[in-house]
Parts: structure tokens; sequence; C-alpha cells
């Protein structure tokens, strides 16, 4: 019995398949591609490689996420940079920018009346309780309009720390006038009796 030397490697430096014996079927080279016809010279019916990457290529899609969420505890993704959060409640508009209701201005007149009837109540006493009144009563006002309003206006937290700061600028100031008169009384009492 004469056999055949196996024939010379091909020129990728891989072995040479196994002679094929007689009546079995022809293998497929594993290593070839699936658009090339096998090393038994037959044909296979695989879609075409892809393209070769060229410079104008985009990068690949990134992979995608692991089973059962996001992997990080399935919160959202962080906004892009530069974005700023949106806050609590509001919709998103058209724009991509977070929408809020507009301040009731009687709210942030009460706020500011409200905190300088504190500062006026300490030197200035009447003034003080002139704001305070003034604060208390647009403070209530407006926490009535905002809540009439079915969230159309906003500065609902305005309103009551105006109300709040207005009742305490009236209560300092009643208090400062009576210091002050309890004072200014006993003063010239003391002058009397001297």
């Amino acid at each position: 019995m004469t056999t055949t030397p196996p024939p010379p490697p091909p020129p990728g430096g891989a072995p040479p398949p196994p002679p094929e014996e007689p009546g079995e079927e022809p293998r497929r080279d594993p290593l070839a591609p699936p658009d090339e016809p096998s090393s038994a010279g037959e044909p296979t019916s695989a879609a075409p490689p892809p393209p070769p990457s060229g410079y104008g290529d985009s990068p690949p899609p990134p992979p995608p996420p692991p089973p059962g969420g996001t992997g990080s505890g399935d919160y959202p993704p962080p906004p892009p940079p530069g974005s700023e959060p949106m806050p609590y409640g509001a919709a998103p508009s058209p724009t991509g920018a977070p929408t809020t209701p507009p301040n009731n201005q009687k709210a942030t007149i009460a706020l500011v009346a409200g905190i300088a009837s504190i500062v006026f109540a300490i030197c200035c006493s009447f003034v003080g309780v002139v704001l305070g009144g003034v604060a208390a009563f647009l403070g209530n006002q407006a926490k009535g309009e905002i809540a009439r309003s079915g969230g159309a206006q906003g500065g609902a937290n305005f309103a009551q720390y105006g109300f709040i700061t207005g009742i305490i600028g009236v209560v300092l100031g009643i208090v400062m006038i009576i210091l002050s008169l309890a004072l200014n009384v006993g003063g010239n009492i003391m002058d009397l009796g001297t």
C-alpha cells in the first residue's frame, strides 16, 4: 500500500485538513469564512461579510445593558453634562427645560415685608408692626389664591413664610413698644423721686 504524502500547508500557516475517507460526507473547514467555499469545494449560503471599516465609519454601538436592569440599582441615567436637574414634580417643556409655575406676586411681597417687619420691629417698633400686619395679610391672601389656582401659580412657601414672619414682626414690634414705654415711664418716675 502506497500512501501519498500530505499536501503542503496553506500560506496562512494552518495545518491541512485531514484526508477524507471514501463514503463520508465532505467536511467543512471550521476556520473558513462563511462566504468562501469550504475545503470540500461546496459554497455556503451565508450572508456576505460586513464591509471593512474606513475613516468615515461611526464607532460600534455600546454593548447592551445586562439583563434584569441597568446593573446600578435600576436608577435612571444621569443627565448630560451642562444640564440642570429637573425639580421634583416639574414637567419638561418642549425644549427640554423644566417648567415651573410663576410665583404669586403677593406671596413675594409678603415674604419681603415680613422680613423687613422683623428688622424694623427692633429699631422702629411702629414701622415693624405696620409692615408685619401687611405681610400677614398679603401672605394669607396669597395662600388662598395659590390654592385656588390649581397649580397655575407657585410661591406657596413664600406666602407661608411671609405670613409667619409678618406675625413675628407684629408681636416683636408690640413687645418693643411695651418695653420702650415701660423704660420711658420708669425713667420718668425715677426722675421725679430725686
